[in-house]
């Protein structure tokens, strides 16, 4: 990405050009997010899958997962939001994504398994993330300390 030419929160910007080589690599990364959703549902039973012309990872039954790319300081961060709990009414609330009349679904709901806890899919997910990425993952506790070098780029 040509982040010199942008504000330091890209956000703020009205557009961010990437020229082709970057592209690709920010949509093999998101890509490779999708795949990390769609197997952690393959393991729960749940036939997940890409939907052409969306973002996102899909069943039949609506939108199990959303993605998101941030750029800050130079540095891109890719993640996945995957819907565990059985109560989506917080959505009713919102239009998810921008997704107006899209359903949303969740694990818990698409498996019937009410007591499924995000602890329990956080380990099989870490584990999708390893096997697609090829990468060891740390999981770290909500509010822990971060690694030096990514604190260095996200505190200011």
């Amino acid at each position: 990405v040509m982040v010199k030419e942008f504000e330091e929160d890209l956000h703020s910007s009205a557009a961010i050009l990437l020229d082709t080589w970057d592209q690709a690599v920010v949509e093999m990364r998101a890509d490779s997010n999708l795949e990390v959703g769609i197997r952690t549902a393959g393991h729960f039973g749940v036939e997940a899958f890409r939907r052409k012309g969306m973002t996102g990872v899909w069943t039949a039954q609506g939108k199990l997962a959303a993605i998101g790319v941030r750029f800050r300081r130079w540095v891109s961060f890719h993640g996945i939001s995957l819907n565990v709990a059985e109560d989506l009414s917080g959505f009713a609330a919102i239009v998810p994504c921008g997704l107006a009349g899209e359903k949303v679904a969740s694990l818990a709901g698409l498996t019937g398994r009410k007591s499924l806890t995000v602890p329990e899919v956080r380990k099989i997910m870490a584990a999708a993330f390893e096997e697609v990425f090829q990468r060891p993952l740390e999981i770290r506790a909500p509010g822990g300390d971060l690694p030096p070098p990514l604190a260095a780029i996200l505190v200011k």
